[in-house]
Parts: C-alpha cells; sequence; structure tokens
C-alpha cells in the first residue's frame, strides 16, 4: 500500500490491511467450509470483484478523518 501511497499515515494503513486481510481470509475460508464447491476461478473473480477500486476508495475516504492521521 506505501508504494500506491507513500504519505499514508501508519495508522490507515494499518486499519485498511487488517480489514481487507481478514476480508480475503474468510472468503476462502467460507470457501473451505463449503468443501471447494465452486470453481477456485469463481472464488477468485469474487475476491477480485470485491477488492477492485475499493482500496483506494478506503484511502480516500480514511484521509479525510483526523482519527486515521492525516488532517489536523
Amino acid at each position: 500500500m506505501l508504494d500506491i501511497q507513500p504519505d499514508v499515515a501508519p495508522f490507515l494503513k494499518d486499519a485498511i490491511t487488517n480489514f481487507y486481510g481478514w476480508a480475503l481470509v474468510m472468503q476462502f475460508v467460507q470457501w473451505l467450509n463449503a468443501d471447494l464447491a465452486e470453481p477456485k476461478a469463481t472464488v477468485i473473480q469474487r475476491v477480485e470483484l470485491m477488492l477492485n477500486g475499493s482500496v483506494e476508495l478506503a484511502l480516500k475516504n480514511g484521509q479525510q478523518l483526523s482519527q486515521f492521521g492525516q488532517t489536523d
């Protein structure tokens, strides 16, 4: 994430990393709990759809909130 925007506050970077990390993990946990019933490509496509643009939006939104260390 620092490669995308090097000025991202550490607290915001950590919050986004934790959120999306757990979201990805849970997608695969659910797939495993369903005994891999869906094709792997379908699971990957769903994850890609979930992430497409949302990390950038989270960065943009977080930059507007003082509790994430981005503004005064």
